[in-house]
This record gives C-alpha cells, sequence and structure tokens, in this order.
C-alpha cells in the first residue's frame, strides 16, 4: 500500500485557476470593504442600520438596561433581540456589532 502525502504546492498548481480566481474574489471583498468603511458612525446610520436593525438594536439595549421585556410589543419575538443583548453584554452595546 502506498502512502500519499499532501504536497501544498503541486495541489495549488494543479488547481492553479481556482485559486487565482478566489484570490480574486478576495481581493475585491477587501477593496470594497475598504472603500465602503462599514466601521464608521455615519455609514453605520446611514446604511448599516436601516428598519429592522434599529430596532433590534434598541431592544437589545433595554433590555440590558431594564433586565426584563419591557420595551417589547407584539410585534417582535424575543429570541434574536436576546442573543444581541447576549452579543452587547459581552462586548459593548455598539451599534452594528452583530445588527
Amino acid at each position: 500500500m502506498e502512502k500519499r502525502g499532501t504536497n501544498i504546492g503541486a495541489l495549488l498548481r494543479e488547481h492553479r485557476t481556482l485559486v487565482l480566481i478566489v484570490l480574486i474574489a478576495l481581493a475585491i471583498r477587501l477593496v470594497f470593504f475598504a472603500a465602503v468603511r462599514p466601521w464608521a458612525d455615519e455609514i453605520l446610520q446611514r446604511a448599516i442600520l436601516v428598519l429592522d436593525a434599529t430596532g433590534y438594536h434598541r431592544l437589545a439595549v433595554g433590555i440590558l438596561e431594564s433586565r426584563s421585556f419591557d420595551t417589547f410589543g407584539a410585534f417582535r419575538t424575543p429570541g434574536y433581540p436576546v442573543f444581541v443583548a447576549g452579543v452587547y453584554s459581552l462586548f459593548g452595546p455598539r451599534r452594528g456589532r452583530c445588527c
């Protein structure tokens, strides 16, 4: 029985086109990420935290502050806001962490 080892160099040469496509896709994503700057507060408020995300953020902060579901109406179930509140309790209630 022949023992076959994995040679990374040979694997990369064999799948050169696939590796090139993956690297180009990664480069495009990195350029787009750097251009959009999703970490900037003005981008968070204007483009990322809209509609549902803002509501989930408010509900999660309400759970953390009051330790209850008083801020909930009949429109939302508590599952995702509780998850967001848990993330906020670990890392701080900065907008855009998980909404």
